[in-house]
């Protein structure tokens, strides 16, 4: 999400109405990478990987 805050200020500075087209994209891959770390939280799909693990 930290590249929007870059995007939308070129943007607003540069007074470009067609943002939505390469700004959208970005926030609705945040959303889906959130959307499944939340999923991974409350237990809805199995963690796969287990970095931290015993061998």
């Amino acid at each position: 999400m930290f590249p929007l805050v870059l995007v939308l200020g070129v943007a607003c500075f540069l007074s470009d109405a067609g943002v939505w087209r390469y700004a959208l994209p970005l926030a609705v891959v945040g959303w889906l990478i959130a959307l499944y770390h939340n999923l991974l939280y409350f237990g809805l799909i199995p963690e796969s990987i287990k970095p931290c693990g015993a061998a």
